[in-house]
């Protein structure tokens, strides 16, 4: 076995444990007293943006590294390769120009996370996500169908 594939599947177990870990804390961590809200929901949040974070700049440093390897061996395919991580960045921003700083009308809410930069990075997330889902929707069904055509 590559050590590279070694050292992926090694953060790979290493990680899924520390969320499984999280996720258990969270659900059987129990509420705090005269609350609704669980113990550990500040853990769930806090663990939830690192993975997150680790994972776009994983997925950016490989795509990085795939890029400079075939710009030595593949120049054509090199260009390829810069595609993903350019659509998601073109993504992203279409969903920060769509993203909406107002602030909520919530009424007995009196918390620091009804701001503008907390609120545009939701919408980011939230218009993100939509989207994702919408090209991976479209995608499914033209590949499909290219498919039931061939």
């Amino acid at each position: 076995m590559k050590i590279e594939n070694l050292s992926s599947r090694i953060l790979e177990i290493l990680l899924l444990a520390v969320a499984v870990v999280v996720a258990v804390m969270f659900f059987a961590g129990g509420y705090y007293e005269g609350s609704d809200e669980p113990i550990y929901t500040n853990l769930l949040l806090n663990t939830t943006y690192i993975l997150v974070f680790i994972s776009v700049v994983v997925t950016f440093v490989l795509s990085l590294i795939n890029f400079i390897k075939n710009l030595i061996h593949e120049p054509k395919k090199s260009l390829k390769s810069l595609f993903g991580p350019l659509a998601i960045i073109v993504i992203v921003l279409i969903s920060y120009k769509f993203a909406d700083s107002t602030p909520l009308n919530l009424p007995g809410y009196d918390g620091t996370g009804n701001e503008g930069g907390t609120l545009i990075m939701a919408d980011v997330c939230l218009f993100t996500t939509y989207i994702m889902i919408a090209v991976t929707a479209v995608a499914t069904v033209v590949t499909g169908m290219i498919k039931a055509i061939r």
